[in-house]
C-alpha cells in the first residue's frame, strides 16, 4: 500500500511601500479573491478545510470527523449521527464527487481524509443539483486498502450493531466490501390512548393500553461496489447490495374499554415479519469536451416481504397472511453544458 501526499507549505509575507505622484485614482477590476488560512480556504465557489492530524486520529468516521473540524456552516449531531446546516437545512454527504451513504461516511478512514469541502448551490454536475454539499476528498490508493471494524452497544435499551468496511485498491480499478449487522430487542413497547366521539346521542369514550408489549429485530446489509475513478473526465461505480431485516417477535397485550357500554376486553396481538431485498445501483460520469458532460445513475431492486398478523380479543381471532414480492428499475441520464463556474444548463430523461 503506497499513499502519495504533497504537503503544502505556505509562506505569508507582506511588502509595504510608498510612492509619491500624482493626486489621481485609478480604478481595477478585481477577479475572484481567495483568502487563505492555515487550516482554511475561501473562494466564491467553496470553502475549503483542511483537518488537522490530531483531528484525523480522534475521529472515528466522517461524521465525527466533521465535529472536530467545527466548520460554522453545519450543525453536527455525533450522537444521532446527523449533519446540517446552520439554520437547519439538509446537507448531502459525498466522497470524491460520489454519493455517501450511511455505510460509506460511517466506514471512511479519517486519516485518509486530505480536505473537506462545503459548498452551496454548486454547479458541478456530479453533485446531482444537492443544495448543501459537503465533499469530503481522501488519498487514493494505488494499490492495497485498509479494513476497518467498528461496533456500538447501547446496554439501557438492549440495541447495536457491527460493521466491517474493506476498501482494496488494484491498479486502476478500486473495490469496497461492505457487511453491517444490528439488532434491537425492546421489552417494553405498547401505547394508551383515552379517546372521546362526540355524538348526536352523547359522548362515547374510549379507553386503551398496552398491559405488555416486546419487539425483536435483526438486521443484516451486505454490498460489494466496484469503482473506476482514476481519471477526473471519467468515473464508474456498481454496487451489488443485500439487505433483510427479519422481526421475529412483536407481540402486545393490552385492554379495551367503551364509557362503560360494554365490558372492557382484553386483546392480544402477534405480527412477525421477514424482508428481503437484493438490488443494483450503478452510477458514471463523463466529460464531453467544450463544457458539454454527462451523467446518469440506474437502479434496480427486487424484495420480497412477509408478513404475519394475528389479533385476537375475548373470543374472536382474526389472521392475515401478507407475502409480497416487488420490483422495479429506474435511471436517468442528465446532460450538462457549463457556461462558467456559476451557470450550468441541463436536461435530464427519466425511465
Amino acid at each position: 500500500m503506497k499513499h502519495y501526499i504533497l504537503p503544502l507549505i505556505m509562506f505569508p509575507f507582506v511588502v509595504q511601500g510608498q510612492i509619491t505622484g500624482p493626486d489621481t485614482i485609478t480604478a481595477k477590476e478585481l477577479g475572484e479573491i481567495t483568502i487563505v488560512a492555515d487550516a482554511q480556504r475561501t473562494s466564491a465557489t467553496k470553502t475549503v478545510y483542511i483537518p488537522t492530524r490530531n483531528q484525523k486520529s480522534t475521529a472515528s468516521d466522517g461524521v465525527s470527523l466533521l465535529a472536530r473540524i467545527n466548520i460554522p456552516q453545519l450543525s453536527v449531531n455525533p450522537i444521532s449521527e446527523t449533519v446540517k446546516t446552520a439554520d437547519n437545512q439538509g446537507v448531502s454527504l459525498f466522497i470524491n464527487f460520489h454519493p455517501a451513504t450511511n455505510e460509506d461516511v460511517s466506514g471512511l478512514n479519517p486519516s485518509d481524509v486530505k480536505r473537506v469541502e462545503y459548498l452551496d448551490f454548486p454547479t458541478d454536475p456530479r453533485f446531482q443539483r444537492a443544495q448543501h454539499v459537503v465533499n469530503f476528498i481522501t488519498n487514493a490508493y494505488s494499490y492495497g486498502g485498509y479494513t476497518k471494524l467498528s461496533g456500538k452497544e447501547r446496554f439501557m435499551i438492549r440495541s447495536g450493531e457491527a460493521s466491517v468496511y474493506s476498501k482494496f485498491a488494484y491498479r486502476r480499478m478500486e473495490y469496497d466490501l461492505i457487511v453491517l449487522g444490528d439488532y434491537d430487542y425492546n421489552s417494553h413497547i405498547g401505547s394508551a390512548t383515552d379517546e372521546a366521539y362526540r355524538l348526536e346521542s352523547g359522548v362515547v369514550r374510549r379507553e386503551s393500553g398496552t398491559e405488555t408489549g416486546r419487539n425483536h429485530q435483526r438486521g443484516l446489509y451486505s454490498a460489494l461496489r466496484a469503482s473506476w475513478n482514476k481519471n477526473e473526465n471519467f468515473t464508474s461505480r456498481s454496487l451489488v447490495s443485500y439487505r433483510r431485516i427479519n422481526n421475529p417477535v412483536n407481540h402486545t397485550s393490552g385492554y379495551v374499554n367503551f364509557s362503560g357500554l360494554f365490558p372492557s376486553e382484553t386483546y392480544h396481538t402477534e405480527s412477525p415479519s421477514t424482508n428481503n431485498a437484493v438490488g443494483w445501483n450503478s452510477e458514471l460520469y463523463a466529460v464531453l469536451g467544450r463544457g458539454w458532460s454527462i451523467n446518469g445513475t440506474f437502479q434496480a431492486e427486487l424484495t420480497d416481504n412477509n408478513t404475519t398478523s394475528n389479533y385476537s380479543a375475548g373470543a374472536e381471532i382474526i389472521e392475515n397472511l401478507a407475502d409480497e414480492d416487488s420490483w422495479f428499475l429506474r435511471g436517468s441520464i442528465q446532460a450538462n453544458k457549463s457556461l462558467s463556474d456559476r451557470f450550468t444548463l441541463f436536461s435530464n430523461i427519466f425511465v
